[in-house]
């Protein structure tokens, strides 16, 4: 079997050329190399980004740098649920992210992979610690 590689303007391109464009499945690859595609791609309702359409993501295996998440997140404000598989992000870039995405109803982490190890995640809940 051969390996696909798609670039990030194979991305785009598909975004501009396929408007109708609801669903489709990426992975093994660095989130970052996503955001222009986010942004283009209005119709997606399984992607997020700033089009009232959009619901949930789902990512897997993707992600080499805290970076691609970051700038993920701050371009899916109204991004209701979000499901992680097997992603390499530090545990404080994850924190940020989701306290950047304040529609956020559900998130998923499965198979985390740390950046960072011993970083902890409870510093986003707060004194109380709920």
């Amino acid at each position: 079997m051969t390996e696909l590689t798609v670039l990030p303007a194979d991305l785009e391109l598909l975004a501009k050329k396929c408007k109708s464009l609801i669903s489709l499945k990426i992975s093994d690859c660095d989130l970052s190399d996503l955001i222009v595609f986010f942004r283009m791609a209005t119709s997606l309702q399984e992607f997020a980004g700033g089009h009232s359409l959009n619901k949930g993501f789902s990512i897997s295996n993707v992600g080499e740098s805290d970076d691609g998440l970051i700038r993920f997140a701050l371009g899916c404000v109204k991004l209701l649920k979000l499901e992680l598989r097997s992603c390499c992000f530090s545990e404080r870039a994850l924190a940020f992210a989701i306290l950047q995405m304040p529609s956020l109803r559900y998130i998923w982490v499965q198979g985390y992979k740390p950046l960072k190890p011993f970083v902890t995640i409870m510093l986003m809940l707060g004194p109380s610690g709920t």
